[in-house]
C-alpha cells in the first residue's frame, strides 16, 4: 500500500510540476510578444489579428509579418462567410488597416505557386 502511495505521490507531483512548467512557458511567449510589439512602438500579431477580423468577419486562412510596400503589415488572407477571400493588411506599428482586396482563384492559384517556390531557395 505504501508503495502505491508512493507511486500516485510520484505521478501526481510530475503532472503538477508538468503543467507549471506549460504555464510559465505560455506567459513567457505572451510576455515576449507584447515585448516585442512594446520596443517596436507596435500591435502584437493577436491583436492585428482581432483588427483584421473586425473588418472581414471570417476565418484566418494565412497569416505573416512582412514588408509591402514599404510598410510592415500583417498580412492576413480571409475567407470571408461569402466564401470569398480576402487580403487585409494591418499595419504592425499602427494597427490600422492599410489595405483590403478580394482575390480572385487566379491570385490565390499565383501566391500559392510563389509561396512553394520562396520555399526551395
Amino acid at each position: 500500500m505504501k508503495l502505491i502511495n508512493n507511486v500516485v505521490t510520484k505521478i501526481l507531483f510530475l503532472s503538477f510540476l508538468s503543467v507549471s512548467l506549460l504555464a510559465v512557458s505560455t506567459i513567457n511567449t505572451f510576455a515576449t510578444e507584447k515585448s516585442r510589439a512594446a520596443k517596436s512602438g507596435g500591435v502584437t500579431l493577436r491583436q492585428a489579428r482581432a483588427i483584421a477580423l473586425k473588418k472581414v468577419p471570417g476565418r484566418i486562412l494565412s497569416g505573416e509579418l512582412e514588408t509591402e510596400k514599404g510598410i510592415r503589415v500583417y498580412s492576413f488572407d480571409i475567407r470571408d462567410r461569402k466564401g470569398k477571400t480576402i487580403e487585409v493588411w494591418v499595419s504592425a506599428k499602427s494597427g490600422r488597416i492599410v489595405h483590403k482586396s478580394t482575390e480572385s482563384a487566379a491570385d490565390e492559384r499565383n501566391e500559392r505557386r510563389e509561396e512553394k517556390n520562396e520555399g526551395k531557395h
